[in-house]
């Protein structure tokens, strides 16, 4: 038990998992790859007048992280406060933007709402035919009332114009109260009309923008998407060699390619297989990663992956256990965007098992998609189908130890035959 104890408290100052972290976004900008054209963008719309920003893609694309390189580049390149809320599926929109408030110095007793009145004295004045009334001014003053300031977006929108400071909404999709959400798209709607030095940058899962404005089309002008996609394999390579530099480990190439395939486009598992090869090569004192060191690794970022992607697997493959495994694996080498199911019988026959009858693979394909709890696949349109979770494809080559060899090849070519057919 001691020498557990000893292990673990030797990993803990290696600085391993500050480097790589599959389960919190990254804090650093120089740990961060591959997403530059993205944050200019959202630099470039959160200092535009009127703008307001939405970073919206899959779970394990790096959204969080990119916020975090902002919101960290607005505090010290833009002098800017930055308040950020990690929604929940309870939240309201008081829960959403009263800490915000507070802590941008919101004071419930001493603030007031300004009202201009405007009255006519009909005289005229000017040049003749283009006289106008002359009017005089006078501002009413009135107290806010803290208890009631939240059910009105534009009143708490009017507390807020002045302070120059982003207010970052992460994790946008869970909210679940339909008031919550039309509240919150009021309130942005109204400190875009206002011209508001406070911005808004809401975060959230979504396969397009439109899941997340849908029902509140008022906002599209005044806040912009951008879309997160998987990113480069230079790019995912950057993540672990850069890492490397940090704690001191080196990786084959090999190595990386192979994390760089099993990852199909998403840092998280970039981040949660070199986790486990760093770990394993600082406890072996060898300070290498070879290939060795990943089939234990693959097992170890299996046994620590989200526990819906592993049960959808073992639900998925507990009938017919064989074939399955070897269909699913087929199916995680075809295109991201999807297969018809006789390019899933090419794939199977031809990178997998030969022997594997056509009958056999559309009998589990039939079953994966007739059966609604297990959601495995979507039906795209008839005959054509993808993963429901874009992520299975890189835990199925997880789990199967998935590296590269002849199936890599094969799957190249039917990849780029589906890509001119559907994609390009």
């Amino acid at each position: 038990m001691d020498n557990l104890v000893e292990k673990e408290k030797s990993l803990a100052n290696s600085k391993i998992r500050e480097v790589f972290t599959p389960f919190s976004p990254v804090k650093r900008s120089d740990l961060l790859s591959g997403r530059e054209r993205e944050i200019s963008q959202v630099l470039s719309i959160i200092n535009t007048p009127g703008q307001h920003a939405l970073i919206y893609g899959d779970r394990g694309i790096g959204k969080s992280s990119v916020a975090n390189i902002i919101s960290e580049m607005m505090r010290e390149s833009f002098d800017r406060a930055v308040y950020v809320k990690k929604c929940s599926s309870l939240d309201t929109f008081k829960n959403i933007v009263e800490k915000a408030l507070l802590q941008l110095g919101f004071n419930a007793n001493s603030s007031e709402s300004i009202e201009e009145t405007h009255e006519n004295k009909g005289a005229k004045a000017g040049i003749a035919g283009f006289g106008a009334n002359l009017q005089s001014s006078k501002k009413i003053s009135n107290k806010v009332d803290y208890d009631t300031l939240f059910n009105s977006p534009s009143r708490v929108a009017d507390c807020l114009i002045n302070k120059e400071a982003l207010l970052v909404i992460d994790e946008a999709d869970l909210l679940q109260n339909e008031t919550t959400k039309i509240k919150l798209a009021e309130f942005i709607k109204y400190l875009s009309d206002l011209n508001s030095k406070l911005k808004v940058l809401i975060v959230g899962i979504g396969h397009t923008g439109n899941e997340m404005v849908s029902h509140h089309p008022s906002i599209e002008r005044c806040l912009s998407e951008v879309h997160l996609p998987p990113i480069s394999l230079l790019e995912l390579r950057n993540i672990i060699t850069t890492g490397c530099k940090e704690i001191e480990i080196d990786f084959n190439n090999d190595v990386i390619d192979d994390i760089v395939d099993i990852s199909c486009g998403y840092p998280h598992f970039v981040h949660l297989i070199a986790l486990k090869c760093a770990e394993d090569a600082f406890l072996s004192g060898t300070k290498n990663v070879d290939e060795d060191t990943l089939p234990r690794a693959l097992k170890l970022a299996v046994e620590n992956s989200e526990g819906g992607l592993r049960r959808t697997y073992e639900v998925a493959v507990k009938l017919n256990n064989c074939i399955s495994r070897k269909v699913l694996l087929a199916a995680s080498l075809c295109h991201s965007r999807g297969f018809l199911v006789s390019e899933l019988c090419e794939m199977t026959n031809e990178a997998i098992d030969k022997d594997i009858s056509k009958a056999s693979i559309r009998s589990v394909v039939s079953r994966w998609i007739n059966d609604e709890s297990l959601n495995m696949l979507s039906r795209v349109e008839r005959g054509h189908y993808r993963f429901t979770d874009p992520r299975m494809m890189s835990f199925i080559k997880m789990v199967n130890g998935f590296t590269y060899d002849k199936k890599t090849i094969v799957a190249d070519i039917l990849r780029e035959e589906y890509s001119k057919r559907y994609v390009g």
